[in-house]
């Protein structure tokens, strides 16, 4: 089963080639709010079954 969330991407610039910016998708995708849908959706679709998420971007931590 598939579960999709619709979100506001009014926040997220383009770059040169029409991609989102890798700063604002990282900066909404890590917001508060989005981490409270995540967890609302896991808790209401998934919770206690294998889950696998997908989520936009790649967050590397600073070594």
């Amino acid at each position: 089963m598939t579960w999709r969330y619709d979100v506001e991407l009014n926040t997220l610039k383009t770059g040169i080639h029409g991609d989102f910016t890798v700063s604002t998708s990282d900066e909404l995708y890590s917001s508060q709010p989005m981490l409270d849908l995540l967890v609302h959706a896991y808790e209401s679709h998934a919770k206690n079954k294998k889950t696998l998420i997908f989520n936009n971007g790649i967050f590397t931590p600073e070594k």
